[in-house]
């Protein structure tokens, strides 16, 4: 049964998971749009 048994480290573990995702989505999203300002005539 989920979330039964709490772990503090297991939990604290995937918070962590959680942010590294999100904080590789937005470095990801601000790379291309920074690209895409650098070099506006080049579309794929």
């Amino acid at each position: 049964m989920p979330a039964r048994d709490s772990h503090p480290w297991i939990d604290r573990l995937g918070w962590l998971a959680v942010a590294a995702a999100l904080a590789g989505v937005l470095i990801h999203a601000l790379g291309r749009i920074w690209a895409s300002r650098r070099n506006p005539t080049a579309r794929h």
